[in-house]
């Protein structure tokens, strides 16, 4: 589906009738992270999974403030769109970070969150080292100008998935395609060079029930980050899958759905 919000036209999967779960997708990722947990979860929800503008299928405009806060307001006005004025939050990675600043931003909107191997401990000599390389002007136009599909395949098989058996040429393909386009590596670089993935949930406590969900084998934001958050929410209720990298949604779909309707049906 396609549908214009603030100038930005997004895609977006919207499936099933019920509570409404929104998923948010981590950087240079996509609705395509959300494969194997949205048909399940729509057999009892109305799961509403989007591109981020400059991200996946959805436009990648110059003029768009690519940080937590304008990710944040754009993801509520594209609810707005939606007819859809509070649901349950989940968010992976960097897409966790952006569902984090809703729900302490616009807490009224979130009935519940879901925090997926999430940012927010992480300041910037200690990101993920590509990162740190994106973050470096021209050293960063070059390398995301010059990386391949055997580069990407490396790195999710070394960095992002525990078992390797997941990286398929199709995902390969997921991760590439948007990075081979100008629009996709600026609004990327832009992104890299901008967002705070240090904004210490300490200071800006969320008081919505949250459930942290996360792989411990995650190589890109370890699972000592999941007991900081658990440490600094109230409340926090934490799962950590074994034999999972950063995207337990994807490795471990089946438990990982389990934990997610549970958590989200108690909390209406």
């Amino acid at each position: 589906m396609e549908i214009e919000v603030n100038g930005v036209k997004a895609h977006y999967v919207d499936e099933g009738e019920g509570p409404v779960i929104v998923l948010l997708h981590g950087f240079t990722m996509s609705t395509h992270s959300w494969r194997f947990n949205i048909a399940p979860l729509a057999k009892r929800f109305r799961v509403i999974a989007v591109d981020l503008p400059g991200f996946g299928q959805s436009e990648k405009p110059r003029q768009f403030l690519y940080d937590m806060t304008g990710f944040a307001r754009w993801v509520c006005d594209f609810l707005d769109a939606l007819g859809v004025c509070r649901a349950a939050f989940v968010g992976n990675s960097m897409g966790g970070g952006v569902a984090y600043t809703v729900a302490t931003t616009e807490p009224d909107r979130v009935s519940s969150l879901v925090l997926v191997d999430a940012v927010g401990y992480q300041p910037r000599n200690e990101r993920f080292f590509i990162f740190r390389i994106m973050g470096i002007p021209w050293l960063g136009e070059f390398s995301t100008a010059t990386l391949n599909g055997l580069a990407v395949r490396l790195i999710l098989r070394t960095f992002i998935f525990h078992d390797p058996g997941f990286v398929t040429a199709d995902v390969v393909r997921e991760y590439i395609a948007p990075l081979k386009s100008a629009g996709g590596r600026a609004a990327a670089l832009r992104t890299i060079r901008t967002i705070d993935f240090d904004a210490a949930p300490g200071s800006v406590p969320c008081r919505r029930p949250t459930l942290i969900l996360w792989g411990d084998r995650d190589r890109i934001v370890p699972v000592s980050h999941a007991q900081l958050f658990a440490r600094d929410l109230q409340d926090a209720k934490l799962h950590v899958f074994e034999n999972a990298g950063h995207f337990p949604q994807v490795e471990r779909a089946e438990a990982f759905n389990h934990e997610v309707e549970t958590f989200v049906a108690a909390h209406p």
